[in-house]
């Protein structure tokens, strides 16, 4: 887990591609000012890597998770153009107290959060986000009523009111108390 002022980031990982415990996350940066939570996979993260390693990036690690690190520290939120892959990932930035967190295109893994003015939350899970909660969930009848129509409740509304459902193709961040949310891909058809 890594911690900071008004800020918890904990992950429960499932080692596929580096199985050592220096991929372990959350991952911090070499100059550890960025700090990882991701869920996924990038599948042309050794292509990545070739192409920040030319650029002098150094690694630590054999993982995706450390190449998504660096693709945002040299990118920004472009490095989502570079992606190939399933993913929902956090990235929490010291030098300037902004949150980044973004979906992949097709919205494969899932990427949850509760924004209520004051406190943002974001999880893998409903789960964790219900036990959040400062009151009994209420179900959001429109949310169960996308579900039965559709066999799907619709981005970003969920079954739980005040837990919404980060869209596929979009990330969000978060600095200085505002929430912003913005598409950063489109279906061509």
């Amino acid at each position: 887990s890594y911690r900071a002022d008004g800020l918890f980031i904990g992950h429960r990982r499932l080692k596929v591609i580096d199985l050592s415990d220096t991929a372990n996350q959350p991952m911090s940066s070499a100059h550890r000012n960025l700090h990882i939570v991701f869920n996924g996979e990038i599948y042309n993260y050794v292509e990545l890597r070739r192409d920040l390693k030319r650029e002098g990036w150094q690694f630590r690690t054999e993982s995706d998770t450390e190449v998504l690190l660096n693709m945002y520290d040299r990118y920004g939120s472009k490095c989502l153009e570079y992606l190939n892959g399933m993913f929902s990932f956090v990235i929490y930035n010291d030098s300037n107290g902004e949150l980044f967190a973004a979906r992949d295109r097709m919205g494969i893994k899932p990427l949850y959060y509760s924004w209520d003015g004051t406190t943002l939350a974001i999880a893998s899970e409903i789960r964790a986000l219900l036990r959040l909660q400062p009151t009994r969930p209420q179900i959001d009848l429109i949310g169960v009523q996308d579900f039965l129509e559709y066999g799907e409740v619709r981005s970003p509304r969920t079954v739980i009111t005040g837990i919404s459902h980060l869209s596929p193709g979009h990330y969000m961040s978060f600095a200085n108390g505002r929430l912003d949310i913005r598409r950063y891909w489109d279906s061509p058809f």
